[in-house]
């Protein structure tokens, strides 16, 4: 990818719960992130939002929106997401 606009992400989390139920989700989605700040940005939307709704959404996940292969795309992990930005993103 060169230089084109930002990647647009959605991260779903369930707002009203207890932080236990999203803290090391949002920590390790952070850990990544922020190497990509450039090139990425994100909002973070409630499991009930309609956004999520729209989605599907209904744990823990991050939605990718405008990726170069087509629609968007629903990442479950960060491990997932660290792959794809990885592999579109050669730092």
């Amino acid at each position: 990818m060169g230089s084109q606009k930002k990647l647009k992400l959605y991260v779903f989390i369930p707002t009203s719960s207890c932080v236990c139920n999203f803290g090391k989700f949002m920590d390790r989605i952070f850990q990544i992130l922020v190497n990509y700040k450039d090139k990425v940005k994100f909002e973070v939307k409630d499991v009930n939002s309609p956004e999520a709704e729209e989605f599907k959404i209904m744990q823990n996940s991050i939605v990718l929106l405008n990726p170069p292969e087509g629609d968007h795309l629903i990442f479950r992990n960060s491990v997932m997401l660290k792959r794809f930005l990885e592999k579109n993103f050669k730092n």
